[in-house]
């Protein structure tokens, strides 16, 4: 099971009917029984990264997410569905 496990759960499940969600960091932290890395503090953690480099993108975007935004201040981050099928991505060949 990895990290990010309970985030991409709760994505997944969510009805068809939201189109996007907002999510305080303590939320995450909830849903994936783990605190989140330091780095989670700053933008670049939150960035839609397509090549799966990054193990929480993979988290987000799996579940056929996008982060539309993050406020570090506020400590919390705003997911909008994704356009793109979700096996698209598990499909393309480099």
């Amino acid at each position: 099971m990895g990290k990010y496990d309970g985030l991409t759960e709760m994505l997944m499940y969510t009805g068809e009917e939201v189109g996007e969600i907002t999510l305080k960091f303590d939320e995450i932290v909830k849903l994936i029984h783990s605190e989140l890395p330091a780095t989670a503090y700053k933008k670049g953690f939150w960035v839609n990264d397509r090549s799966f480099s990054k193990m929480q993108s993979m988290a987000w975007i799996s579940a056929g997410w996008l982060v539309k935004s993050a406020d570090i201040g506020d400590k919390q981050v705003t997911f909008k569905r994704d356009d793109k099928p979700r096996d698209e991505y598990f499909l393309q060949k480099d």
